[in-house]
């Protein structure tokens, strides 16, 4: 499905006041297209009518002109994480390619890290590293999957000689 139709059924599920589902397909959409900020703006209005001030400013928090609104939503996430940068950076979960994102954003993203690393030794584990990596095909011998259906063809002979021996 494209981002366009999906984005089409979101508005459709905002004007039926499914704000559940436009939510969740948001969040696919997010997690397909994560350069794209206006979506986070989105699902931040969505949380936001669904009265979650903490999601709000999460999704809220790298925008350059907020709204009183969505400045007290982040005021309220940054609560939420108990103010520590580190926390905050992993909620974030921002994990496209900076250079998408507009110098207010970076900027921010950029104070969060050096703040979390002069606290945090972990923080480095949050930076992106551009594009996702392709994963690494798993190869499974063959005897390993013989061997399980073996295993499980001895757990269901095993399972009919006792239902047999009760009656």
């Amino acid at each position: 499905m494209s981002k366009e139709s999906t984005l089409k059924k979101i508005k459709d599920d905002i004007a039926r006041g499914d704000l559940g589902k436009a939510r969740d397909r948001l969040h696919g959409l997010i997690h397909a297209y994560p350069d794209d900020p206006k979506l986070r703006i989105l699902l931040g209005e969505i949380y936001h009518n669904l009265q979650f001030p903490a999601m709000a400013g999460r999704y809220w928090y790298l925008e350059e002109n907020k709204t009183p609104e969505m400045q007290s939503a982040c005021e309220a996430f940054e609560k939420d994480r108990g103010m520590d940068p580190f926390r905050i950076l992993a909620a974030l979960q921002f994990r496209g390619d900076y250079k998408c994102l507009n110098e207010f954003a970076r900027t921010k993203i950029h104070a969060l890290e050096n703040e979390s690393s002069k606290k945090h030794i972990r923080a480095s584990e949050l930076k992106p590293a551009g594009k996702p990596s392709k994963r690494k095909k798993i190869v499974v011998p063959d005897w390993a999957s013989s061997g399980c259906m073996i295993l499980i063809i001895v757990i269901l002979l095993l399972a009919i000689i006792g239902f047999i021996s009760l009656f």
